[in-house]
């Protein structure tokens, strides 16, 4: 029983550090409820008990889309059977067709992430939804005149990073990856801006 309470207290204390407080407090309370079921969650990989609950309706509504899996950052990184270029200012990168039924996964998987994502990079998601190409932006890291992102195209993804020196000049790195939705005929762009730590 000793391993299960110093399991518990260890797991505890690392959700208060790099959770948020509502994750934290869920499993604070699970533990109270039943600290065997916890041990299992913890043997599991799931934070508390909410979060198991959720990642298996998660895992189920991604089957079968292209996006596959509860991890966001895996998921959008996929690659798509069907896609289309589109040149956005001087970039060309391609366009993933997803249904509406996919993009709501993706919102899905964004609320997954920003609930049970370690907060240490700061990160921020955000989808913007375009009618026409035209009108979608490429956001880059701008860290100064004497200092220039790298930037990396892969199928749909676009990559601006300024490493450090982004966040030293208070620059998020970003990360973005396009969608077209052929049921609707616009295009979903996920936004994806974090610290270089």
């Amino acid at each position: 029983m000793d391993n299960i309470v110093d399991e518990i207290f260890w797991r505890s204390h690392d959700l208060h550090t790099n959770y948020s407080e509502n994750v934290a407090k869920r499993f604070d309370k699970d533990s109270l409820r039943s600290p065997l079921l916890t041990a299992h969650l913890i043997d599991r990989g799931y934070l508390n008990r909410q979060h198991m609950i959720e990642s298996i309706v998660l895992e189920a509504k991604t089957k079968g889309t292209l996006f596959h899996g509860i991890h966001l950052n895996q998921a959008v990184e996929r690659t798509a059977s069907k896609a289309h270029s589109i040149k956005i200012g001087n970039v060309k990168i391609q366009a993933y067709h997803i249904n509406s039924y996919e993009e709501q996964v993706l919102y899905d998987l964004i609320k997954f992430e920003k609930t049970y994502g370690i907060k240490e990079d700061s990160s921020d998601y955000e989808i913007k939804v375009f009618s026409k190409v035209s009108e979608i932006t490429i956001e880059r890291c701008n860290a100064g005149d004497y200092i220039s992102p790298v930037e990396v195209i892969e199928g749909n993804h676009f990559s601006s990073d300024c490493d450090t020196y982004g966040t030293a000049y208070g620059q998020k790195a970003c990360n973005q990856y396009h969608f077209y939705n052929t049921e609707t005929g616009n295009y979903v762009v996920l936004y994806h801006r974090y610290w270089c730590l």
